[in-house]
């Protein structure tokens, strides 16, 4: 196996069957952890080409918006068409952004979406255009309660 470049880091299986992945950023060492080796090399990745951009954000300290807003420009709106980009960047600035932006990405939980949707019924919007608003929030945010948890408080309401 050919030796890493310089700043790429390196990645290891820890003795928990974990994956780990250390690299510098800003001259202070990260760690990033994953349950497989795809999953720490793609973290890795993500990581040391945001911070080669400047935009590199500490996972801890990352709100709702700096995520919604990066994953929208990397991974989000390469794959959509015109149509779903302009659907998904109206919902994230004009709905997600103002309701949790200011959420750390960590701490976020069902009851924040849970009080999105309260709030969202209130103003007079449909079940459906509900859904439709946090459908941008499914990918991103990796917790299944998002959209799940919105059709079931929407079906029960």
């Amino acid at each position: 196996m050919p030796k890493r470049g310089n700043g790429e880091g390196s990645i290891r299986q820890r003795p928990d069957g974990t994956w780990e992945a250390r690299f510098y950023v800003n001259g202070m060492r990260k760690s990033l952890y994953g349950k497989t080796k795809a999953e720490v090399v793609r973290k890795q990745r993500d990581a040391l080409f945001s911070a080669d951009k400047g935009k590199y954000i500490e996972p801890s300290k990352m709100t709702i918006a700096n995520w919604l807003t990066q994953w929208e420009e990397t991974y989000g709106r390469p794959g959509w068409r015109d149509t779903t980009a302009s659907t998904h960047h109206q919902s994230i600035t004009n709905h997600l952004i103002p309701a949790l932006g200011d959420i750390p990405l960590q701490k976020l939980g069902a009851q924040d979406i849970q009080l999105f949707i309260i709030h969202r019924q209130e103003a007079g919007a449909k079940p459906a255009t509900i859904i439709k608003q946090l459908s941008p929030s499914r990918a991103p945010c990796a917790k299944p309660y998002c959209s799940n948890c919105a059709r079931k408080i929407l079906s029960t309401a």
